[in-house]
């Protein structure tokens, strides 16, 4: 309600008109529960002003009230409506035996969930999404098409705007450990058939990162058939950070310990560990020898104030 009236207030101060400005407001703005209460209090105060009789005021009175708690009711109710139907929308199943489940700290297994801010669409068969609580999305969607498989397990933080595109090719998979985070993030997995992206636990990941285990396209040599850039699993492990605007290409490996540069394009196997990766050209220098971890993170997990 805030946000709504500040967001009216602003764009009220680039009308000249002061009259057309204060129209403005009264019409878009959200009224807050002092102003809801003076208006049932002039309601009743008009009320009372244009009956003569005591009894009939009382009468009229109860009416009024009864009216507005009515309205008031039919609004809450329109409003839980929405709100179901919003989250009975977050499942697609378009195919046959697709499996959704998620699995609480009690070992207890809840199949299709409504689970805010993440969207399921199954456009083929046989897929199988498996969440571990605790677990919270912000505008996330997951699309699959035959054979996929989605891991991720419990997570203390936000995993916000995950986009999982896997609905091309069969048997993919996108495996991801214990405790990530990360922000605008695309998992690309339908160019090619039985590749897998892994990601090991405590993973943090900034905006605008993009895995991709394929070229989505095939390139063979003149006067041959075989394929030359054959598409290849990635592979992150624990620990790792991405900075922002990064390309994780196929047949990646991170080692533990490491650190993506922003805006790096990644498409090599790099095995040792506690090293800073960057760079259009793939190169990785070490950096923080000895140490077992690159920090902590320093953002709070949601729930916590």
């Amino acid at each position: 309600m805030r946000i709504r009236n500040f967001l009216v207030h602003t764009a009220a101060c680039f009308i000249p008109n002061r009259e057309r400005r204060k129209a403005f407001r009264r019409r878009y703005r959200q009224p807050d529960a002092t102003e809801l209460l003076r208006r049932r209090v002039a309601v009743l105060e008009d009320t009372l002003k244009e009956k003569k009789s005591g009894n009939d005021n009382r009468t009229d009175l109860l009416s009024r009230i009864e009216l507005l708690e009515q309205e008031e009711l039919c609004r809450k109710k329109r409003i839980q409506q929405v709100t179901a139907e919003k989250a009975r929308n977050s499942i697609q199943d378009f195919g046959k035996n697709n499996r959704f489940v998620l699995i609480h700290e009690d070992g207890h297994e809840e199949y299709n969930p409504q689970i805010e801010g993440l969207t399921v669409i199954f456009y083929g068969n046989d897929n199988r999404v498996e969440l571990h609580a605790p677990i919270k999305f912000i505008n996330c969607r997951f699309k699959l098409g035959d054979r996929a498989e989605i891991v991720i397990q419990k997570t203390r933080y936000n995993i916000c705007d995950v986009f999982v595109d896997a609905p091309m090719k069969p048997g993919n998979k996108l495996i991801i450990g214990e405790n990530f985070s990360c922000g605008h993030t695309v998992f690309y997995l339908g160019e090619a058939p039985g590749v897998c992206i892994k990601i090991g636990n405590d993973c943090m990941f900034s905006v605008q990162n993009f895995f991709r285990p394929g070229d989505g396209h095939k390139i063979t040599q003149q006067g041959q058939t075989e394929q030359i850039n054959v598409p290849k699993d990635i592979v992150l492990g624990n620990h790792v950070w991405l900075g922002m605007r990064n390309m994780i290409l196929k047949g990646t490996v991170i080692p533990d310990n490491c650190v993506i540069a922003t805006s790096s394009v990644v498409n090599k196997v790099f095995t040792a560990k506690n090293c800073i990766i960057g760079g259009g050209t793939r190169q990785g220098f070490k950096a923080w020898r000895g140490m077992a971890q690159v920090g902590e993170r320093l953002f709070l997990p949601f729930g916590i104030s």
